[in-house]
């Protein structure tokens, strides 16, 4: 741990929050030049910042009294900060993580010995009953609950033994299949069919707790495109919608002990990532003298009803919540995208001057998406590139050229920039139109 002692920290003060960046991670408490507290954040200036209100318990009240400064470490994913939080706080004992913890027995994530595992969160004691396979130990039950909470909403599991009542988590969607519904299946073919997707699941919760999300991914995308050339399109698109819950997840894994290693890790790749964009868009024709704030907008509704649009920023690669908008689109523009993006595209540029002009603009969409919007962001001296969803390539106009393009597939830490704007602005665009069905829904149910 000799090399996170010797960072540079800074001070653990109210005035020092705006330094911190709006990003996943772990922050590490320090008094005296030694960690006393460790923990992760999906945003470390707003988790950071809720240490300085008047109504904290008095356990972390003295904690924040005794701190002297503060080191963070920034992550990609809220998955990774949950490793590492539990890597660094195993690694170094801080003394508050101990003494804030449920009880002294270390928590562990169980797979059972059962024809069908169940996954459970256990203490040590309970690895000796019924146990096939263990991942841990893990700083408090909530972590391992968290991790748990995330895989789960991807690959469904059991946490129940067979039993006669409807299973709850079953309806939720879980647990499915649910072991207690495969039990009772009297079809032999569909009861293997739902063995075989229970069990794959399984798998690749496993895989994920052993660090090996990058190969699931690769594996998903394989699967994905075999059933496609096989016109299985429906189990296609089972595949595609777990890979784009994968790669919000963790959009680029990295251990934990990379992170130790190299503090400054997400800052070096970022670096990276925005160095071979701009040398991408400078082979194709496009020149961008800098390439500093990224928006990206993407369009949600359904079936034309409920429109919303998201713009997301990213500056120097790093994802900044405070600077989205959400766009409420109007009614009449509902089913057509493209007349959506452009009333968009005018409110945003009246908001130059106080909202900063970008650097690059990216749409989710293909040729129709960037066309729409291109030139009235061209005017004002702004590139707009887009991101086909099918082919993962990037579109981008050709300079001197009406309605010709360049496709370029895009892989390496371009995509994984790429990647984790388009999943961002795709779930941030998801969020408002939700919550603009479920009024409409209550205001309905009031009738």
């Amino acid at each position: 741990m000799h090399q996170l002692l010797t960072k540079k920290r800074i001070p653990s003060t109210k005035s020092s929050l705006a330094k911190i960046p709006e990003t996943f991670g772990v922050y590490i408490f320090f008094a005296n030049n030694f960690p006393i507290y460790v923990g992760k954040a999906k945003n470390l200036r707003s988790r950071l910042s809720s240490y300085y209100q008047n109504n904290l318990l008095e356990k972390t009240r003295k904690m924040i009294i005794e701190a002297d400064s503060i080191f963070y470490i920034k992550t990609f994913s809220e998955i990774e900060a949950l490793f590492l939080e539990a890597n660094l706080i195993q690694e170094i004992q801080p003394k508050y993580n101990i003494s804030l913890k449920d009880d002294k027995s270390p928590i562990y994530i169980k797979f059972t010995k059962e024809p069908l595992p169940r996954i459970l969160i256990a203490r040590k004691t309970q690895l000796k009953i019924d146990t096939y396979l263990f991942f841990g130990p893990f700083p408090s039950t909530f972590t391992a609950k968290s991790i748990l909470y995330l895989l789960r909403k991807i690959y469904p599991f059991a946490t129940h033994k067979d039993n006669k009542r409807v299973c709850v988590y079953s309806q939720m969607g879980l647990c499915n299949p649910c072991p207690t519904n495969i039990e009772r299946e009297t079809n032999s073919i569909r009861k293997r069919e739902q063995m075989s997707q229970y069990l794959n699941n399984v798998r690749a919760i496993k895989r994920i707790l052993n660090g090996n999300i990058k190969t699931l991914k690769k594996d998903t995308f394989k699967k994905m495109l075999d059933y496609s050339k096989l016109k299985f399109y429906e189990k296609a698109e089972i595949e595609r919608q777990i890979l784009v819950k994968l790669d919000y997840l963790t959009t680029e894994t990295h251990s934990a002990g990379s992170y130790i290693e190299n503090p400054n890790l997400t800052d070096d790749i970022q670096e990276s990532e925005i160095k071979e964009l701009k040398h991408l868009l400078v082979v194709n024709g496009i020149v961008i003298k800098k390439i500093k704030r990224i928006e990206c907008y993407d369009v949600a509704h359904l079936a034309g009803k409920f429109p919303t649009a998201s713009m997301v920023v990213s500056i120097n690669a790093a994802m900044v919540p405070s600077l989205y908008r959400h766009f409420n689109v109007p009614k009449k523009f509902g089913g057509d995208d493209y007349l959506s993006l452009k009333n968009v595209t005018a409110r945003r540029i009246k908001h130059f001057a106080d909202w900063e002009k970008p650097d690059l603009v990216i749409v989710d969409g293909g040729k129709g998406q960037v066309n729409a919007i291109a030139d009235e962001f061209s005017t004002h001296g702004v590139v707009v590139v887009g991101i086909a969803k099918q082919q993962e390539t990037l579109v981008i106009p050709i300079k001197g050229s009406t309605f010709k393009f360049s496709e370029i597939k895009i892989t390496g830490s371009v995509n994984n920039l790429i990647t984790r704007l388009r999943n961002e602005a795709h779930r941030f665009a998801r969020k408002l139109h939700h919550k603009n069905v479920k009024k409409e829904l209550l205001l309905s149910a009031k009738i």
